[in-house]
């Protein structure tokens, strides 16, 4: 007779060599069934992330655009500007550079009181040897100082060809009735 159990039992219908691999078979179709829970846990949880991050966009927007309507509500004005005392020194040794300096009028009547911001002077620059560049630099204004001293050092082979204001910092206006003759 042969050592092969001959009952209809799962395990003695098996190939000797498969009922020796048996348990390591199936500890590995648990593993493959356990990764693929975990993708799909993964995918839930990258459609949770998504949802969220799209609920936190929303909410920054809505948050965004109330800020917006709110800086609307409230009138903007700039303040008058005008260069007055426009100079090019001459060329100061040892450094051999040359400043350019003017006094900027400040008229700061439409804004609150002491307002303060920023304003851009734009320049265009040419170069002996040299292609022309455009540039800005910034300063100050307040509605405290009737005028501004600003100063832009140049090398002795540049010249300012033109200049003019750039970006001027707005203020709150002064009067909330009357703001559309002040705002520019």
């Amino acid at each position: 007779m042969s050592n092969r159990n001959t009952s209809n039992s799962p395990s003695s219908q098996r190939d000797p060599a498969l009922s020796r691999h048996h348990r390591r078979i199936m500890r590995a179709g648990s593993t493959e069934r356990r990764r693929s829970e975990g993708i799909v846990t993964n995918r839930n949880r990258r459609r949770t992330n998504m949802y969220r991050s799209c609920i936190s966009g929303l909410l920054g927007g809505i948050v965004g655009l109330l800020s917006v309507t709110q800086a609307v509500s409230q009138q903007a004005c700039r303040p008058a500007l005008a260069f007055t005392e426009v100079q090019f020194s001459k060329m100061q040794r040892p450094t051999f550079e040359r400043k350019w300096s003017t006094v900027v009028t400040v008229d700061a009547s439409p804004c609150v009181a002491n307002s303060t911001g920023y304003f851009e002077v734009a320049f265009s620059r040419s170069k002996e040897m040299g292609i022309e560049i455009e540039f800005q630099e910034k300063f100050m204004w307040s509605g405290s100082a009737p005028s501004v001293k600003a100063e832009v050092d140049f090398w002795a082979d540049e010249a300012v060809e033109r200049y003019g204001f750039g970006t001027i910092t707005p203020c709150l206006c002064r009067n909330w009735g009357n703001t559309s003759e002040n705002r520019r």
